[in-house]
């Protein structure tokens, strides 16, 4: 009776185990049949996003919708409930290393300034991609690293801003919107 329970109790063990691991593998072979190379594949909520080396040149608010950015487009935004779910995780400090969201904004041209704020063993890193500026100089045409130390939520003149303060003390704004802005079509 008692080799019975325990090879029941291996086989229960080795179904469980097999089902989780199939799971996570067609979770992985859907990610890569999408062109999505994760950058932390543990919780898609927050990592689902194309590394920045690897995103097309010509990253429109179709694609960036298409991958989950929170966005800004002239009069419309995006995603901003998940903006507003990362931010209270990080204000809970839920987020583990490697947790992140991306915010993409457009210029008046239609060029897209993508930031991705990383949670890491330090805090959280601001990284802020202007290469895709095509009106910007040649010296604002850059990737930038920021550390930061907190982030908040300003509303003032019917406006949210999201905003991060670096450990520099700067406050560098991640996201902002006026009242009344339409959800991206």
């Amino acid at each position: 009776m008692r080799k019975v329970a325990i090879i029941f109790l291996i086989f229960t063990i080795s179904f469980f185990c097999t089902g989780y691991s199939l799971k996570k593998y067609h979770v992985a072979k859907s990610q890569e049949s999408l062109g999505l190379t994760l950058i932390n594949g543990e919780n898609p909520m927050w990592n689902s996003y194309i590394e920045l080396d690897k995103l097309p040149e010509e990253y429109n608010n179709d694609l960036a919708k298409k991958y989950g950015d929170v966005i800004s487009l002239h009069h419309f935004k995006h995603n901003v409930e998940k903006l507003d779910k990362f931010y209270e995780a990080f204000k809970n400090k839920n987020l583990k290393s490697g947790d992140m969201i991306r915010v993409t904004s457009y210029t008046i041209e239609g060029d897209p300034i993508i930031k991705d704020l990383i949670i890491n063993k330090n805090g959280a890193k601001l990284v802020v991609d202007r290469t895709r500026d095509k009106f910007a100089n040649s010296k604002n045409r850059k990737i930038t690293h920021y550390n930061v130390v907190d982030m908040f939520v300003e509303k003032k003149d019917n406006r949210t801003i999201y905003i991060v303060k670096t450990d520099k003390g700067e406050d560098s704004i991640l996201f902002s919107f006026k009242e009344g802005y339409a959800k991206l079509p």
